[in-house]
Formats: C-alpha cells, sequence, structure tokens
C-alpha cells in the first residue's frame, strides 16, 4: 500500500545528499521510502506499466513515481537537483547518484577513519563525546560494503565495537582514570554500560567542583577534621588547631572608602580625625601635642644646656602630652586593658 507524501516529507530525512554523505543519505532516504511504500520505485521491483495496462494503472504508477522523484529533489543539494533535471522516472535518478557519488566511498571512508583516529573528549562533556563518535561510527558502517554481507554472523561487528569502545575509554580526560581502570579489569564490556558509568562519574566531578568552589566551606571543614585529631591525640592544648577555621581578610577596605565615626567623612578613621583631635597645648584643632607646631618651634629655639625647673611649662605639656596620647590610644584597646592604660598614664603624672 503507497502512502501518501507531504510538503514536508524531504525535511524529515534529515541528512541532504552532498558529495561526502552518499551512504548516510542513501540509508536514510531507502528506511524512508521504503515505510511510505515506495521503495519499488528505488530498486526497480515496481516496473512502470506496459501498454496493455489500464489507463487508471499508468496514471498511479506515474504519479507515485513523480512523487518519489520530488522527494529526491528535495532532498539532496542544490548543485546535484542540477544534474538531475533531464531525467524522468527515479530509476534513472537512483542510478545517476548511485554512480556519480558511491564512487567517493573510498574517499569518505579515509576521512572518517582519520576523524575516529584523531577523535578525543577534549573540551566536550560525555553525551557530547559519545554523539560525536557514534556518528561517525555509523557512516563508517554505512561505507564499509563487505561488513554487511558478514553481519549475519556478527564476528567482525562485535570485534569493531569492542575496538571502538576501547578507543573511547582511551581518549577520555584524566579525571575518569578510576572508571576506565574499574571498566577494563571486567570480563566483558558493553556501551551502554561504559556509558552510563562515565555519566554517573561526570555528575560526581562536576558535585565535587561546585563544592569546592564554594569560598571558606573547603577550609572550614578540613581544619574541623584536623582539630578534631589534634584533640583526640594531645587533649585541649590542641585548640588552637581550629584557629585555621577563621575567615581570613584577604580583601582588604580601600582608603578612600573608609569613614570616620566622628565627622562622618570618608577617607579617615576616628583616631586619624582632624576635627575631633585638639592639640592641648596650642590650643588648636587637627593635631596631638606630639606634632604641635608651635611646641616643636619653642624647643628648638631654647638652649638644650638650660636646666629646666622641675613643675615647668615642659614637664606640663609632656606630661598633657603624654596623657592625651594614652588617651587616644586607649579607644583603640580591648576594654580589659584600659584600666592599666589609666593607671599608667596617673603614674607617669606623678612621676613627672
Amino acid at each position: 500500500m503507497v502512502s501518501e507524501l507531504s510538503s514536508g516529507d524531504s525535511d524529515r530525512l534529515g541528512a541532504r545528499l552532498n558529495s561526502k554523505n552518499n551512504a548516510l543519505w542513501e540509508f536514510q532516504f531507502r528506511v524512508y521510502v521504503e515505510g511510505k511504500g515506495l521503495l519499488g520505485w528505488i530498486d526497480g521491483s515496481s516496473e512502470q506499466p506496459d501498454a496493455t495496462a489500464t489507463a487508471e494503472d499508468i496514471a498511479k504508477w506515474n504519479q507515485s513515481d513523480a512523487k518519489v522523484r520530488s522527494l529526491i529533489l528535495g532532498s539532496v543539494d542544490p548543485t546535484i537537483v542540477l544534474g538531475l533535471r533531464l531525467m524522468t522516472d527515479v530509476r534513472s535518478m537512483w542510478k545517476h547518484l548511485e554512480t556519480t557519488y558511491s564512487s567517493h566511498n573510498v574517499a569518505r571512508q579515509f576521512e572518517v577513519q582519520a576523524a575516529l583516529d584523531h577523535l578525543e573528549q577534549a573540551d566536550r562533556d560525555i553525551s557530547t563525546y559519545y554523539n560525536d563518535a557514534q556518528e561517525l561510527w555509523t557512516e563508517q558502517d554505512l561505507l564499509t560494503a563487505a561488513l554487511r554481507s558478514k553481519e549475519a554472523s556478527g564476528e567482525v561487528m562485535e570485534e569493531r565495537k569492542q575496538q571502538r569502545i576501547l578507543h573511547f575509554l582511551m581518549r577520555l580526560h584524566p579525571e575518569y582514570e578510576s572508571v576506565r581502570s574499574s571498566l577494563i579489569n571486567q570480563d566483558e564490556i558493553v556501551m551502554d554500560g561504559v556509558l552510563a558509568k562515565l555519566l554517573q562519574e561526570e555528575t560526581r566531578l562536576r558535585a565535587q567542583s561546585k563544592l569546592a568552589a564554594r569560598p571558606g566551606d573547603g577550609d572550614t571543614v578540613f581544619a574541623a577534621i584536623a582539630g578534631s585529631s589534634a584533640i583526640a591525640q594531645q587533649g585541649s592544648s590542641a585548640a588552637p588547631v581550629f584557629a585555621a577555621s577563621r575567615p581570613q581578610f584577604q580583601n582588604r577596605v580601600p582608603v578612600s572608602e573608609l569613614e570616620c565615626h566622628h565627622c562622618h567623612m570618608k577617607g579617615h578613621l576616628q583616631k586619624h580625625c582632624r576635627q575631633r583631635n585638639i592639640c592641648v597645648y596650642c590650643k588648636k584643632p587637627g593635631h596631638l601635642v606630639l606634632d604641635c607646631p608651635s611646641l616643636q618651634n619653642r624647643r628648638r629655639s631654647s638652649p638644650r644646656t638650660r636646666p629646666v625647673a622641675a613643675g615647668g611649662s615642659s614637664n606640663q605639656a609632656y606630661a598633657a602630652q603624654l596623657a592625651q596620647s594614652m588617651a587616644v590610644a586607649r579607644g583603640s584597646l580591648p576594654r580589659r586593658l584600659k584600666g592599666w592604660s589609666k593607671l599608667l598614664s596617673n603614674a607617669r603624672s606623678r612621676q613627672l
């Protein structure tokens, strides 16, 4: 029974005939027209009716022949269509294509074999790598005419499958070495099982890389493991091991982004604020007594050999300078050390 052909049938074939894919195109075309009940127009089993046939039978045969011809013209490259314009039936078209493009099979076999020899995973994932290899394997089987007559025994095909699996495993990335070793140590390996194992390993490696990419998680886990091991061996003295799990501030804040909590301006901190710091000697803002230019000028102008009386202005300025410095430093010390800083400041004031 002949099925009707639609306008989109040529697009469903997938491959379009060119100078390199005659075997693949012929395989797909034969399967498709056989499904439509039109294979007899390709292999010659449906001959053209003779003069004794009825007009209705002749018209039906010519109609089916025209359908197959239109299917051929729609599934080849435009450059090939030019050579088919003068042919009036399917058999003449098919013989022309078979004679013209089957002679390139040897050259195409060479290209396919070279592509298989250089095929490796490279930057492909497992699925893409397998699909590319499977496409070349299928075309190689179609190009090898001698294999078709020996497929009944299955010996040649089974041997070729084993060679392909080994070649496929050889060109994997090094991170799949554990799976590859377990597979080649088996007595019998099939491609479906190999592909399933490799896809599982690929999923595991992808998940592991995502965990390793999370900042800080890996360091914390490993530090915790190391800390627990050290505590088990050394007791409480191994507690500092967990210091490795503390976050490290690798990205420091730029000076331009610092903000003072006193004047709320950027570019400095509170302890360096020029509005907050007032000199106790000259009573001017912007510096401490240690950096007071008036006091420094006075010291330079005074003779160094002149004795300084106890309780003099210089000693008072120095005491004020020391007290102010300790007050500034006390603001950045921990709370438990501020009391000691105050006692030290009072002790120095009494000595002066």
